[in-house]
């Protein structure tokens, strides 16, 4: 089965990742999401991400991954995680990863909760598969977006 080797190999890019360590401190921020800035427990969101792309984000990037995690959501809603995870990982992990650097440099919390919200989605796409958990973690890393496009000066 592909998805679970996408898993393992999902598993070994977050163990890398765990190598970075670090710590934050806790905030909030408008729009009712809980700004929750403390790295994970391995420390993967401590540090800044490399971008996977070479493009920019723009407003157009953000409206792409917002509508990849809207159909993720609705993929394990319906309990369908193999297309959730295709779709997540085909059209908003990435831009994740991109926005990881400017965001640091306009706000580090919501940098760090957006990184540790994907985390524990990946997490849950390609280890315990819990679909209800992986669409309730869909729509924090929906409303995370929704702030840090607007952090970064790109809300339409």
């Amino acid at each position: 089965m592909a998805w679970r080797a996408a898993g393992v190999g999902l598993i070994a890019v977050v163990a890398l990742l765990a190598a970075c360590g670090g710590s934050g401190d806790s905030s909030s921020d408008e729009g009712g999401f809980e700004l929750d800035p403390a790295p994970t427990p391995l420390g993967a969101c401590a540090s800044v991400l490399p971008p996977l792309t070479a493009d920019a984000p723009t407003a157009e990037s953000f409206a792409a991954a917002d509508e990849g995690v809207a159909r993720t959501i609705e993929l394990a809603e319906a309990d369908d995680l193999v297309g959730a995870t295709e779709v997540f990982f085909s059209s908003a992990h990435d831009l994740t990863h991109d926005i990881d650097g400017p965001l640091q440099e306009v706000n580090a919390p919501l940098k760090i909760t957006l990184c540790n919200e994907v985390l524990q989605m990946e997490q849950e796409l390609a280890g315990e598969m819990d679909a209800k958990r992986a669409a309730e973690l869909g729509r924090g890393v929906q409303e995370l977006l929704v702030m840090a496009r607007e952090a970064l000066g790109l809300a339409d």
